[in-house]
């Protein structure tokens, strides 16, 4: 399993092919409940294998407890019940990297920002504009004009 092979390599890093590396790391351990047994269950999150890391919780020992999302789930044999708190726990993490994400990621512009070379989507008249070489200046947080471009404006293309 490439979780247990993460956890023995150096650096928890190995090299995939066709091309990349994954790693992985520990985020925390949750105490779940079936049947009347409680077992302590540790959350790693793999990552080089999507956009977003992949959750897999794993035994003390390293063998596999469950993995999945809401579509679909593997997990131990009689701790069926346990796999919603995983669920719950798996959906806290990623929200929390989305607003981390939304914070760092997102940029504000300072002042006018010109978009050039391009159509625009008219929603009230169901219509894009007729050419694609047109450029709109945002006039605000919501308003675009049509404008000519000027080089002292912030432009994105």
């Amino acid at each position: 399993m490439l979780a247990r092979a993460l956890l023995a390599a150096p650096d928890r890093t190995l090299v995939i092919l066709p091309g990349g590396k994954a790693t992985i790391e520990r985020v925390g351990t949750l105490e779940v409940k079936s049947g009347g047994k409680a077992r302590s269950v540790t959350q790693y999150e793999i990552s080089g294998l999507s956009y977003t890391p992949e959750p897999v919780w794993l035994d003390d020992d390293g063998t596999l407890f469950a993995l999945g999302s809401e579509w679909s789930m593997v997990i131990r044999e009689g701790w069926e019940s346990a796999a919603n708190p995983l669920l719950a726990e798996q959906s806290r993490r990623a929200d929390a990297m989305q607003a981390r994400w939304a914070k760092t990621l997102g940029r504000q512009p300072k002042g006018e920002l010109v978009f050039t070379h391009c159509r625009l989507f008219d929603a009230p008249a169901a219509r894009t504009t007729p050419t694609p070489r047109s450029s709109y200046r945002q006039t605000g947080s919501r308003g675009l004009v049509r404008t000519a471009v000027c080089r002292s404006r912030r432009t994105l293309r």
